[in-house]
This record gives structure tokens, sequence and C-alpha cells, in this order.
């Protein structure tokens, strides 16, 4: 299926001033890079006179899909650069939020430093200006078309993910899945990709390989309460459901406060035969969801399993309440009328046949 790309890959140039040279020759290498697809480069240089720079340039940076560090002994020195732009792009790249990409301008020792652990362009970490200079306008050309290739890998990254977006969406979840895995192929480090694709084979019922991508994406980022409670739906429909309500239960403590979390907890811990638990969860998510008539039919089919009836009969009806159209509730009120006329009629057929038996003890006859 052909999809059309809406979106623009925003570019963030972080650099010191005494680099604006060479960033305006890198920025001239990378225009129209790959067609339409990269139209909102950024940097500070486009920041209009009596704006607030430091909101402003915060903005973008927090708005970029890929930020350029522009590596330089100037920028090492800059605590502005390399001690609050290198900090939030490092952190935003750490969580799946954007792709950082260390470009090496001037020969300085790197190595050592946060970037080190990305991957650096030029090829091999090579300085810019370590490159053929060829005057007397083609200056560093050649390390300019290197970083334009890499740059361009990362492009793409972003469209793939965009396109599996779109077809997910669509509800096109195998091809979804095959845009997701061309990007996982060169940016197989991100969390939330990982979790994008986790979610196409899960709705692909390939819950095995869904618990796997989930998996990694946990180890990437272990405090993404999403990351977990996805694990749990994957374990639930595996029917693995003491382990679901351990991913339920990882997810709750890191945000307690997600309704569906909740619930999901409550069906795992139901299906464990454990209704005061399942009970207890149910009620927390209509705390959080008072208004969910699906919640209240949970309650009802879990207060029937500790055969509690009236108190089902009373959560039902509440579902029917807030969803008059709700016609598994009405069913399950139906169920509980009948069950309870079926326990009343036995009751007094009892009695009638005591009495008649006593009647007749008794010599009486009709």
């Amino acid at each position: 299926m052909v999809v059309q790309i809406a979106r623009s890959v925003r570019i963030f140039y972080a650099y010191a001033h005494k680099d604006e040279s060479l960033r305006d020759k890198l920025a001239k290498h990378l225009k129209r890079l790959d067609g339409s697809h990269i139209s909102t480069e950024w940097y500070d240089r486009e920041i209009l006179p009596g704006a607030d720079w430091a909101t402003v340039l915060h903005r973008n940076l927090n708005n970029a899909d890929i930020i350029l560090l522009l590596i330089s002994a100037d920028f090492i020195a800059s605590d502005y650069c390399y001690g609050i732009e290198m900090k939030i792009a490092l952190e935003r790249h750490n969580k799946g939020h954007a792709h950082v990409i260390p470009i090496i301008l001037r020969p300085v020792l790197w190595e050592d430093k946060p970037i080190s652990k990305l991957q650096v362009l030029p090829t091999g970490g090579k300085p810019v200006t370590s490159w053929p200079s060829l005057p007397p306008n083609y200056d560093y050309d050649e390390a300019f078309v290197d970083v334009a290739k890499g740059v361009r890998k990362v492009i793409n990254t972003f469209l793939n993910i965009w396109k599996g977006d779109d077809l997910y969406n669509l509800g096109h979840y195998e091809e979804a899945l095959d845009a997701y895995q061309k990007a996982i192929d060169f940016k197989n480090q991100n969390p939330s990709l990982l979790e994008k694709t986790g979610t196409a084979l899960f709705h692909l019922k390939r819950y095995e390989e869904a618990l796997a991508a989930y998996n990694d994406a946990i180890c990437l980022d272990t405090q993404n309460t999403e990351y977990h409670s996805n694990k749990g739906d994957a374990l639930f429909n595996m029917e693995r459901y003491e382990e679901a309500y351990i991913a339920y239960k990882d997810a709750i403590h890191l945000d307690s406060h997600r309704t569906r979390t909740w619930q999901n907890m409550g069906k795992a811990l139901f299906n464990l035969t454990s209704y005061e638990d399942a009970l207890a969860a149910f009620k927390e998510a209509i705390r959080l969801e008072p208004q969910n008539a699906d919640l209240y039919k949970e309650v009802g089919d879990t207060l029937v399993s500790l055969k509690r009836l009236e108190d089902a009969l009373t959560a039902y009806e509440d579902a029917v309440r807030i969803k008059p159209d709700y016609g598994d509730a009405f069913l399950s009120i139906s169920g509980i009328f009948e069950y309870l006329a079926i326990q009343a009629y036995n009751r007094l057929k009892q009695r009638a046949d005591e009495a008649h038996e006593r009647a007749r003890q008794l010599g009486t006859t009709k």
C-alpha cells in the first residue's frame, strides 16, 4: 500500500558560534536531502529580534527529530552547548524521542565524553577539517558528503517509522511491521520503535514475538509504564496470567493512575481465581473512571464468582445505567434473576412437598 507521508524531518543544529562557517557548509549538503522531507532545519540564527532566545531554542530542540551536535573544542568548552544543549539532546535520544548524531568538526578529545556511546560522523570519527580541502570554494566537501550519507540513513529511518505509524492506524499491521522492521535494522536501540513493533505483532496475534519486542524496549527504558502494561497484555493473551499480573503490577508501580492497567490486572487476577484481589483492582479502576460501564460489568462477574449475587446485580444495574444498550450486562441481569427465581421456586416447592407429606401422614386427603 502506498502511503503519502505528510510531515517533514526536523533537524536541529547545536554548535559553537566559532564553527558557524562549517555549519553553513554542512547545511548546504543537507539541503533538500532525500526530496522534500527535510524542510525544517533550525539553528539559533533563526531566532527573531526581541524573542526570548532561550525559550525559542529549547522549544525547537525539544521538537527536533534529528539533533546534530557539531563537536569541536569550542563546543566542548561551551557551558551552554555542552552542559545544556547536549544534555537535553542525549536525554531525548535515550528515551527514543529524537536521534542524536555527533559530527566531529575539528580535532578534539571526544572519546571520553558521553557522545562516545553514539555513532559519530564522519565515518570513523575522522574530523571534517582533517579531510581533503580543495580550494577555493570546495572546502571539505568529501567529508560533508560522508556526513550527508549518514544523515540520510537516519532520515530514511524516520520516514519508515512514520510510514509504519500511518499503516498501523489504517489497520495494515503486516505492512506496518515491515516498515518498522526496516527502521529497526538501523535504529535497533530505540525503545519507542521496539514498542511500536511489539504492538503491530500483538495485533497480528504473534504474541511471543510481541513479548520479545516489549522486553527489549523495557531493557532500554525500565521506567516506561506503557511498555510494562503492553508486556502484560501479551502474556495475558498467552494465558500466562501470573506473569501478566506481575507485569501489570510493575506498570502500576510506575503510574498508578492508568485505568486500563488496573482493569487488565483485575482480569489477570480473575483468571487466577483470586476473586477478592480482582474485585479490588476493578474497584480501583472504577475510582479512576467511574463512568466506564465495562468496569461495573467486570465487578459483577467477579461478585458472581464470589456468590455475592445481590451485589453482582447492583453492579450490572450500574453498568446498564451508564450504558443503556449494554446487552451483555442485561443478559447477566437476566441470568441472576433466573437463578434467584429457580432457587426461590425450589425452596417453595420443598416447603409445599413437606406440607403435602405431613397432610398425608395425618390422613388428610383432597
